[in-house]
């Protein structure tokens, strides 16, 4: 989780530092829309409400794979295939990045799945 994590701040930061935030904006919202749920889901499960423990836990499982295996690699990466970036290096860059991340959302999404499938199967 560190090497996520480490990886999306200095995507950010780069992204910030040659002037192509909206990288950085598309980024960080869709990172952070499914952690509401995430806490939702751990505050019921300490409570012991299964059922808003499940509810919560399927919402986050969709806001979670939904904009990383859907909305950022056929919208972001898409978009930042098609961007006019002048500079070789920079547009190397922050494609690789892109598509580096996009394999970390592979893995993180199958851990995931691996959970959701014990929560249902027992």
């Amino acid at each position: 989780m560190i090497i996520h994590h480490s990886f999306t701040l200095c995507l950010l930061a780069f992204s910030y530092k040659v002037n192509l935030t909206r990288f950085g904006i598309a980024i960080m919202a869709l990172h952070n829309i499914s952690d509401p749920f995430l806490n939702l889901a751990k505050l019921f499960y300490r409570l012991k409400m299964n059922v808003l423990n499940s509810i919560s836990g399927f919402i986050f499982a969709i806001t979670f794979i939904v904009p990383r295996l859907y909305i950022f690699p056929f919208i972001v990466i898409k978009q930042a295939f098609k961007s006019t970036i002048n500079n070789k290096v920079i547009r190397c860059v922050i494609l690789s990045s892109l598509i580096i991340l996009q394999v970390l959302h592979v893995i993180w999404t199958s851990m995931i799945v691996k959970i959701a499938f014990r929560m249902i199967i027992g």
